[in-house]
């Protein structure tokens, strides 16, 4: 463990055999980041979603309220935010998920997260055990 990082960092080479270490390989992947606006007379308006649903911040909301682990969380969320607003709203969204890559961009904000051409991944197949 101690000399793939020292060799890597001082000569910058890799060393065959030794594998490269790597502080996080799959921890902090379970998470998006998510900006929703409402668009008020062509201006993008943020909204505090959890004084929407009422809660005062982060210690008053359910985890599964505060954390959105997937894409899809992301899309049932911008769907209840309309939901909550009613009428002709139109809401965008901005969103990124973390990968092993870095950050991938999922909503862009240029659809309307109230509208019919916003899309909702479905949920994840289930695997069949043998």
């Amino acid at each position: 463990m101690f000399v793939g990082p020292f060799y890597v960092q001082v000569w910058g080479e890799r060393v065959p055999g030794v594998r490269v270490w790597v502080m996080f390989r799959s921890y902090g992947l379970e998470i998006c980041e998510a900006d929703f606006y409402e668009m008020r007379e062509g201006e993008q308006v943020k909204i505090d979603r959890y004084a929407l649903f009422g809660h005062e911040g982060l210690d008053d909301a359910p985890r599964s309220f505060r954390r959105l682990s997937t894409h899809r969380d992301v899309g049932l969320h911008a769907r209840k935010i309309c939901a909550e607003l009613g009428g002709d709203k139109e809401v965008r969204v901005r969103a990124r998920c973390a990968a092993q890559s870095g950050w991938r961009t999922v909503y862009t904000g240029h659809r309307d997260a109230c509208g019919n051409t916003f899309e909702v991944p479905p949920p994840p197949k289930k695997k069949r055990r043998k």
